[in-house]
C-alpha cells in the first residue's frame, strides 16, 4: 500500500472527535486491507482477567450475539489471543496458525472453535502498549483462504503497523482525561533526522549513508529516540513524530 496514503490517513485520525468517528475510521480502513471484520479496544491498565473489569473503548463489526455470548461466558478468561497480548507481548498473534493451535490448553481450544461458528476463522490480534495508559488490541479477520489471509497479511502488514498504531495513539488524545497524555520529547536535530529517515522507511544503512554517520551511531541515536518518546518501537515512534510534527 501507498505510504503517503497510509500517512495521510494517520493525520486525518486528529480530526475525530466521536466514537462514531473513530469507528467510520477503522471501518474504512479494515476495507482498505481487503479484511472482513475487525475489533479494537483499549484497556484499563490495571485490567486483569477473572475481574469485572471491562474496555474503556470498544468497536467492533463482530456479531453483536457472539460478543454477548463470549461476555456472558467470560472467555476473555482463555482466549489465547488475548492472553498474548496481556503478557506484554508487542508481536501480533496470528490464527489460526499451526503454531498458536498447537500451544492452546483445551479450554482455548473451545474458544476458538466457539468463535468459528461465528465465523471468524483467520485473523491476526495486534496488541499496542502505551506508557501513559491504556492497551490498545485491534483484530481483523479474513473470511475467504487461508493461503489468501496469509498474503495480504504479509502485503499489508507495513500498512497494519503504522495504522494500528496511529490509531491507538488518536483514542488516547480523545481520552486525555482518562488515560493522561505523552508530552513532546526534546529530541536533538540529529535525533529528529534519523527519525524522519526511518519513518520514510529507510533502513539504518540507508540512514548511515544519507546522513554521512555511522551504523552504530544510527541505532545509538534510535534507542536515544525510543527512550525519549517512551515509544514501543521504530513505528510507534514514527505515530509519535507524526502528532508532534516532526514529519
Amino acid at each position: 500500500m501507498d505510504r503517503n496514503w497510509i500517512y495521510s490517513e494517520c493525520e486525518q485520525l486528529a480530526f475525530n472527535r466521536t466514537q462514531d468517528d473513530f469507528f467510520k475510521h477503522l471501518e474504512k480502513f479494515t476495507s482498505a486491507i481487503e479484511f472482513d471484520r475487525f475489533l479494537y479496544t483499549a484497556l484499563p491498565s490495571n485490567y486483569r482477567l477473572n475481574t469485572s473489569s471491562v474496555p474503556y473503548v470498544a468497536l467492533t463489526t463482530y456479531d453483536q450475539d457472539w460478543m454477548e455470548y463470549y461476555i456472558d461466558h467470560r472467555y476473555d478468561i482463555d482466549d489465547a489471543a488475548l492472553q498474548h497480548c496481556l503478557a506484554g507481548n508487542s508481536d501480533p498473534y496470528i490464527w489460526p496458525g499451526s503454531k498458536a493451535r498447537l500451544q492452546m490448553t483445551p479450554k482455548q481450544l473451545k474458544v476458538f472453535r466457539e468463535a468459528n461458528s461465528a465465523n471468524l476463522y483467520h485473523g491476526f490480534t495486534y496488541p499496542m502498549h502505551h506508557l501513559p495508559g491504556a492497551m490498545g488490541i485491534y483484530t481483523a479477520t479474513y473470511d475467504g483462504k487461508v493461503s489468501t489471509f496469509n498474503r495480504l497479511l504479509k502485503e499489508k502488514w507495513d500498512a497494519i503497523n503504522l495504522f494500528s498504531y496511529a490509531f491507538h495513539d488518536a483514542i488516547l488524545r480523545n481520552h486525555t482525561s482518562r488515560f493522561g497524555d505523552v508530552h513532546k520529547p526534546n529530541l536533538t536535530p540529529k535525533e529528529k533526522e534519523v527519525l524522519k529517515w526511518l519513518c520514510n522507511g529507510d533502513s539504518y544503512d540507508d540512514i548511515s549513508v544519507r546522513l554521512s554517520i555511522g551504523l552504530t551511531t544510527v541505532k545509538k541515536h534510535v534507542i536515544h529516540i525510543l527512550e525519549k518518546t517512551g515509544a514501543k518501537n521504530s513505528t510507534h515512534a514514527c505515530v509519535l513524530a507524526l502528532r508532534w510534527g516532526y514529519l
